[in-house]
């Protein structure tokens, strides 16, 4: 057991670059930087498009729900029951719809904006560069480390386990 625990600890070391020559390290970490930066971009762009969506549902939809999903849905919160209630992207929330709702159309609607949060629909939103961008570091990354792809690190680092 103690010799996987090393085994684990050194691959991560190597995956960090430690034993690269100092010019290939310090590009490692400019790469690592750039990643940081474009996953932070992403993140950030993910979040204001989940925030930006809000369907509203009546009366009608809402009599089928859970009431702990009833109480999330509640704009006004001290009078749950009454209403109005807007459906949003928070996860909770959208499982939540998802699971109980029995309207295909308001299903689809909040399934739709859920899919395509952050995507084309939003030029100022959309990740498509972030994931690129991203793609194309991961990529570097490996190569500096000297694997052909991103995935081959981090399969090693799961099979150590």
């Amino acid at each position: 057991m103690q010799l996987q625990v090393i085994q684990k600890y050194s691959l991560e070391c190597r995956l960090m670059g430690t034993d690269l020559p100092l010019s290939e390290s310090k590009y490692l970490k400019t790469v690592l930087q750039k990643i940081a930066k474009e996953s932070s971009t992403f993140r950030e762009k993910l979040s204001k498009s989940s925030a930006d969506f809000k369907h509203n549902v009546d009366g009608d939809i809402v009599k089928h729900l859970p009431d702990s999903l009833i109480k999330k849905l509640a704009v006004d919160k001290l009078h749950p029951t009454q209403g109005p209630w807007r459906v949003t992207l928070e996860q909770d929330v959208y499982d939540g719809f998802m699971e109980y709702c029995g309207d295909r159309l308001h299903r689809w609607n909040v399934w739709n904006a859920y899919t395509t949060r952050a995507s084309f629909v939003n030029r100022l939103l959309n990740n498509s560069l972030q994931i690129e961008e991203i793609r194309a570091l991961r990529k570097t990354q490996a190569e500096i480390l000297g694997y052909k792809s991103f995935a081959e690190p981090w399969r090693q680092k799961w099979l150590a386990l």
